[in-house]
C-alpha cells in the first residue's frame, strides 16, 4: 500500500501559496498614473495675463487700436476660442493657437468719445481655468467742468460763509493733477482755493452691477475747490466769475455764478427746496416745508416778500418764539421757460433771506 501512494513532496514544492508583494504593486499603480496624469497636467496650457484692469488713458475722440500681452505658461498649445465685450464701442481680434512658453498679444480697437468711458473683455479658451475678464477704462479727452455751475448762499451779517465746489476732468494712469490758476471777477471779500484732488477718483455708473459684461466704473479726476465769503459781507449780491486751470499745457476758463444773500439772524433749514416729478400732476401734491430761525423779536414781523405766482408759501409757528416754518407748493403749472426761482422773506428791521427753489417735472 505504501508503495502504491504517490509521492506529495515535489507538488508541494512547486505549488506553495505566497503572499503578494503589496508595496511594489501599489508602486507600479502610482507610477502609471503618474505617468499620464501628471505628465498630462504640466503639458496643459496655462493662460497667463499680467494686468486684468488696463488703462488706455486720454484719447482723441475717434478710433484707437489698442494690445492686450499674454502668454501661455503652459507645455500645451493655448486656443483662445473667443473675445466678447460688454461694449460695442470696442472690438478685440484674438489669436488663434499659442504655443507653449509663447507669448503673444490680443489685438483690439476702441471707438472713442468725449468723456469718460470702459468696457469688459471676456476671454474664452481652452486652459484648464476660468474664463479671464479684462477691464479696460480710458477718457475721451474733453475740458474739465464745474459739477455744479453756481454757489448760492444765505449768509448772516459778521459771519463768513463756506461752499466746496466740485470740478470733473479727464483723469486715469496718464493723466494729471489739475492746476489751479486763479479766478477773476470773484465778489470783494471773497477767495477761491483748490483744497484736494485725486487724478484718479472712481465714478461708478448708476444701475448697473458688476456682473462680467456690466460696465465697470469710470476712472474719472476730480479737484474740491473751497468758496468763502468773508463775514464783513453786508449787502446782497449777483455775479459771475472765471475759473481759471490747466492741464497737459491747455488752459480752461470755468464760469461760475455766485449768488449770495444776506440778513440778520435770519437762517433757513434747508437752505433750498427741490420740486422734482415724473408729471405736472405729481408735482402739485408735494410739499415742502423750510424751518426759519430769527434772532429776538425779529421772527414775529416775518412775512413772505416776494415768490412767483405759481407757487403758495405761508409762514406758521413753529414751536419756539424764534421759529418759523414756511410751507411750499407749487399749485399752477410753471412757465416751460422757468429757471430756478426763489422765495424772498423779510421783516420790518429790513433783514432778509433768500431762499432758492428749483423745480423739475415732465410737461
Amino acid at each position: 500500500m505504501s508503495a502504491n501512494r504517490p509521492n506529495l513532496s515535489a507538488f508541494r514544492s512547486s505549488t506553495t501559496l505566497r503572499p503578494p508583494r503589496v508595496g511594489l504593486l501599489l508602486f507600479s499603480i502610482v507610477g502609471i498614473v503618474c505617468g499620464s496624469g501628471c505628465g498630462s497636467r504640466a503639458a496643459a496650457p496655462e493662460l497667463h495675463i499680467e494686468s486684468l484692469a488696463i488703462d488706455l488713458g486720454i484719447l482723441e475722440p475717434g478710433t484707437h487700436e489698442f494690445s492686450v500681452p499674454i502668454e501661455n505658461r503652459g507645455g500645451a498649445p493655448l486656443t483662445i476660442r473667443s473675445v466678447d465685450s460688454s461694449c460695442s464701442c470696442t472690438v478685440a481680434r484674438a489669436p488663434v493657437t499659442l504655443a507653449g512658453g509663447a507669448a503673444d498679444q490680443i489685438q483690439g480697437s476702441v471707438h472713442v468719445g468725449a468723456g469718460p468711458g470702459s468696457a469688459r473683455l471676456q476671454i474664452g479658451h481652452n486652459a484648464p481655468t476660468r474664463e479671464h475678464v479684462i477691464q479696460l477704462t480710458w477718457f475721451g479727452k474733453t475740458a474739465p467742468r464745474l459739477v455744479t455751475s453756481s454757489v448760492e448762499i444765505s449768509q448772516r451779517i459778521g459771519q463768513s460763509a463756506i461752499r466746496e465746489l466740485e470740478i470733473s476732468y479727464p483723469g486715469g494712469d496718464q493723466g494729471s493733477s489739475l492746476e489751479y490758476l486763479g479766478a477773476s471777477g470773484l465778489p470783494e471779500g471773497a477767495t477761491l482755493e483748490i483744497t484736494a484732488q485725486d487724478p484718479a477718483a472712481l465714478r461708478t455708473i448708476p444701475g448697473l452691477g458688476t456682473t462680467p459684461y456690466e460696465a465697470p466704473s469710470l476712472v474719472v479726476g476730480r479737484a474740491v475747490l473751497r468758496f468763502t465769503s468773508a463775514a464783513s459781507r453786508k449787502t446782497p449780491i449777483r455775479t459771475t466769475c472765471t475759473i481759471k486751470v490747466r492741464q497737459h499745457d491747455s488752459v480752461y476758463e470755468l464760469p461760475l455764478a455766485i449768488a449770495i444773500a444776506t440778513h440778520q439772524g435770519l437762517r433757513a433749514s434747508p437752505e433750498r427746496l427741490l420740486f422734482t416729478a415724473t408729471s405736472f400732476d405729481r408735482l402739485r401734491r408735494i410739499e415742502r416745508k423750510i424751518l426759519v430761525e430769527a434772532e429776538g423779536a425779529d421772527i414775529v414781523d416775518l412775512s413772505v416778500a416776494r415768490k412767483p405766482d405759481f407757487i403758495k408759501a405761508g409762514l406758521a409757528p413753529a414751536g419756539s418764539d424764534s421759529k418759523r416754518s414756511l410751507t411750499v407748493r407749487v399749485t399752477e403749472r410753471p412757465p416751460t421757460d422757468t429757471k430756478p426761482c426763489e422765495i424772498v422773506l423779510k421783516n420790518k428791521s429790513g433783514s432778509s433771506l433768500t431762499i432758492p427753489v428749483l423745480i423739475s417735472y415732465d410737461p
